[in-house]
């Protein structure tokens, strides 16, 4: 099973499961400082805890891939004979 969601309803789906207090799904950007906050609270429950872990590793992997990308593209071009 994947950890991702692959399909709209699937998040609204996964949303409103993991933290029953949304009402309506809505798309944004989170600072990762408040979802380490969240991850790390004992004032939120276990689903949302781990939503929050959840979207931090997602991230780190994309800033991972992103930075991958870069040096690729930074050495592929470096390499051009003019």
């Amino acid at each position: 099973m994947s950890l991702l969601p692959q399909t709209i309803p699937e998040i609204q789906g996964r949303a409103s499961a993991n933290c029953p207090s949304i009402q309506t799904h809505r798309c944004c950007f989170i600072p990762p400082y408040i979802l380490e906050a969240i991850a790390n609270s004992d004032a939120v429950d276990e689903s949302c805890r781990a939503a929050s872990q959840h979207a931090l590793e997602a991230s780190q992997k994309c800033h991972e891939h992103r930075h991958d990308l870069s040096t690729t593209a930074y050495v592929s071009s470096s390499s051009v004979k003019t």
